[in-house]
């Protein structure tokens, strides 16, 4: 299970290939963090949100990793992570679409950060071809025995494994 805060998110994980049922819209950063602080082995992603308050659920996570703009967060006790991508998808995806050498805009995107947060929410479609024109750089694998796995090879982020029952 992974809890999500929005459509773009859960655009991002379905082509990573992650099953619909397999994601939780939570509706918001502080839902996310509330939700996964109830459950056991599971998974969350948030933006950072520089500007936004942390909950205090996030003084019990311990940093797995960070490589470039997304942060691994591990709760040991509940085996919960939390992917935080840095500083907020929008800023992300740009970084990303940049480094993979596509241009925005040929999705009908806007190469402005605050523009895209307003076009996202409505237009999963052309974001969703976006993330899928990276594809050749996006690695999905099931391995028998042990479920699906996947990595997110973008320049702006490296391998982070998940398994369909939450672990990593």
């Amino acid at each position: 299970m992974i809890f999500v805060e929005c459509y773009p998110d859960e655009v991002l994980v379905r082509v990573l290939g992650i099953a619909r049922k397999e994601i939780t819209h939570a509706h918001s950063k502080g839902n996310v963090y509330n939700r996964v602080m109830k459950k056991r082995n599971c998974l969350g992603m948030v933006d950072e949100d520089p500007e936004s308050s942390e909950p205090s659920y996030i003084k019990k996570l311990q940093k797995q990793w960070q490589r470039n703009e997304v942060v691994l967060l591990l709760d040991g006790a509940s085996n919960n992570s939390i992917i935080v991508l840095r500083p907020r998808l929008e800023e992300w995806v740009l970084k990303a679409a940049e480094e993979c050498k596509v241009k925005i805009e040929d999705f009908g995107l806007p190469s402005n950060a605050h523009q895209l947060h307003k076009t996202l929410g409505s237009d999963t479609d052309n974001f969703k071809k976006l993330v899928e024109a990276m594809h050749g750089i996006v690695w999905c694998e099931s391995v028998p025995g042990e479920g699906a796995s996947f990595s997110l090879l973008l320049p702006v982020v490296s391998a982070i494994p998940y398994s369909q029952n939450g672990n990593l």
